[in-house]
């Protein structure tokens, strides 16, 4: 962290070096010291990294590296520590990033960071730093952690009996503790853990492989699913639920492999991780990028604010696949906060990134069809992005925002203007109506409110024809408020089947309620001049247009921009659900439209 202590190893940029630090042997009361020294690939370093979290920057304690004195953050002085008395890099070095990199020097900050992968990907270990404890608790913690090679790891046995119970409920407790450490919501944790060859964890005293977590939860589970350990059933399951930040890893290193991802990819899915610096949701995405689309890769650069790094990686996949399907993303914009990021571009600060319903919106958006098959925009200049489109219909009508985690009395007072605005209140005949494509009003309500779309498994498909006809029934076996209200109480969890699809599997209340959540949460219910139903981002308004964009999966509200000169301009709202147009229904797109 500190600007000192770096003479004698100056990076030379052009032979692709960085630095290695050497931690000096000492007792645990000795000041830590180091020796920092350039090394390069062309010499098959041999070096550990550290993956940790940073801490509190303004809480630091001084090493001495080099011989000259440097500000480190106090967890990271505790690893130091730890990884001293565990005598883990006596016969090797380290590579730190706060340390080895000169945080002072931008131009070498935005190299290193250019090297990072290569880097983690080169290492002989990656050691992950949970923390310290500083507390008696802490040590039991610790203690209860070990139990995990003890019991090896919970091992499913042949005779299905399992042979650690003793160990399971003081390790579940442990991991109910560690499970709350922020390293788990970094965003460069994807990279650190992903790339490299092998992974320890490192808690206080206790050194461990990764592997040993992931294990411990794959064979609790197999004890949880035999049914072997009824008297255990209940610490099976809450240990498989406190293991589970790390199988969310290991899932993630198997997703990166089975295909290749975009920059804008791998940005979206992973937007739900936490970084001080906002471009460091692009930065540390850049080592696992493995489609460039045909372009050169994007390298780092500090200088340079984080609405223009959104925006550049926005506009190189428009320009790259002609589609503008990642446009479907984009719920809403935040109004709170001045922003120079175009309407256009996804904000990746948004906090709506870390709500589970919107990366099911975000597979959801996937299943329709509204105008994907026609060629999309291209970029005009800057921040103006030319399309082509056709202005479907415009909005008559809003609704409240509906917010499914509220108290009932707001809930239900939201669903009650919804469904008198429908036209299926109470007392209404709206059972008896069309929809303006033909179909009975009630159908089209079900099909709409869920997205036309039911959870399967851990991903979406749209309803089959038999299974839009057995929702429909729902309006007519039940008072719409009483179903609503119903599901938002034990639809998470409501085994209840409803029917049974056409590959056998059977559909439960549950599967329909995800993505009931996934299209209405924090929007609004609206209706278009022609009377279709729509749901849209919150900040939708009477008159907004509703438009069709080539290349989309599905229907955008759009805003019209008021300027002197130029050609007439918008601005994106957000995406929408409208009923009866999401698999191309609507006319063909044919105006060009700007938006910025």
């Amino acid at each position: 962290m500190g600007d000192t202590g770096y003479s004698g190893s100056t990076i030379d940029y052009t032979a692709q070096q960085f630095r290695l630090l050497r931690l000096l042997p000492g007792d645990w009361t000795d000041p830590i010291t180091c020796e920092a020294e350039t090394a390069s690939f062309t010499e098959n370093p041999t070096y550990y990294t550290l993956s940790y979290v940073w801490g509190d920057v303004k809480d630091t304690i001084s090493i001495t590296l080099n011989g000259s004195q440097c500000l480190v953050t106090r967890n990271l002085w505790y690893a130091l520590r730890r990884i001293r008395a565990h005598g883990i890099v006596e016969e090797s070095r380290i590579w730190i990033d706060a340390i080895c990199i000169d945080q002072s020097n931008s131009s070498e900050k935005t190299h290193q960071v250019g090297m990072m992968a290569q880097i983690y990907k080169n290492c002989k270990e990656v050691l992950i730093w949970l923390g310290e404890f500083e507390e008696r608790k802490g040590r039991r913690e610790s203690a209860h952690i070990a139990t995990v090679n003890k019991s090896k790891c919970f091992e499913f046995k042949a005779d299905k009996q399992i042979s650690d119970s003793p160990y399971l409920r003081r390790f579940r407790e442990a991991m109910r503790f560690v499970e709350r450490n922020p390293w788990f919501t970094r965003v460069w944790v994807i990279q650190e853990y992903t790339l490299p060859k092998a992974t320890s964890v490192l808690f206080a005293t206790i050194r461990m492989p990764f592997e040993a977590f992931v294990a411990a939860r794959e064979n609790s589970g197999a004890h949880e699913s035999a049914g072997c350990c009824q008297a255990w059933e209940n610490d099976l399951s809450l240990l498989r639920l406190s293991i589970y930040a790390f199988d969310i890893l290991a899932d993630l290193k198997k997703r990166l492999r089975e295909r290749k991802w975009s920059l804008l990819d791998l940005c979206d899915y992973y937007s739900d991780r936490s970084a001080t610096n906002g471009v460091d949701r692009v930065y540390a995405m850049l080592g696992l990028a493995s489609d460039w689309l045909g372009g050169e890769p994007m390298l780092p650069d500090y200088s340079l604010p984080v609405s223009t790094v959104y925006t550049q990686v926005c506009a190189d996949f428009i320009n790259a696949k002609k589609r503008l399907y990642y446009l479907s993303y984009i719920s809403g914009r935040r109004r709170d906060v001045e922003s120079d990021l175009p309407s256009w571009a996804i904000d990746w600060e948004d906090p709506i990134h870390k709500e589970n319903y919107h990366h099911l919106r975000v597979d959801l958006v996937k299943r329709y069809e509204t105008a994907w098959s026609y060629d999309a925009a291209i970029l005009a200049d800057g921040n103006l992005l030319r399309a082509t489109g056709r202005a479907f219909d415009a909005v008559s009508t809003v609704c409240g925002i509906m917010d499914v985690t509220a108290d009932e009395d707001c809930y239900m007072q939201t669903l009650a203007e919804w469904l008198t605005t429908v036209g299926l209140g109470m007392g209404s005949r709206g059972s008896e109506m069309l929809y303006p494509n033909g179909t009975a009003l009630p159908a089209a309500w079900w099909r709409g409110v869920c997205g036309d779309a039911i959870l399967d498994g851990t991903d979406s498909r749209r309803l089959a024809r038999h299974e839009s006809q057995a929702l429909s029934t729902l309006s007519t076996t039940h008072v719409w408020e009483t179903t609503f209200k119903a599901l938002k109480k034990t639809g998470p969890q409501d085994p209840t089947i409803l029917w049974e699809s056409s590959n056998g599997k059977q559909v439960r209340v549950r599967d329909i309620w995800s993505t009931i959540v996934a299209n209405i949460q924090q929007r609004r219910l609206f209706k278009t001049q022609m009377g279709f139903i729509g749901f849209g981002p919150g900040d939708t308004t009477v008159g907004d247009p509703v438009w069709v964009l080539s290349g989309g999966y599905t229907p955008f509200v759009l805003r019209a921009i008021k300027q002197k000169e130029g050609p007439s301009c918008y601005e994106l709202v957000g995406s929408c659900y409208v009923h009866g147009i999401m698999d191309g229904e609507a006319d063909a797109p044919t105006e060009t439209v700007y938006i910025r």
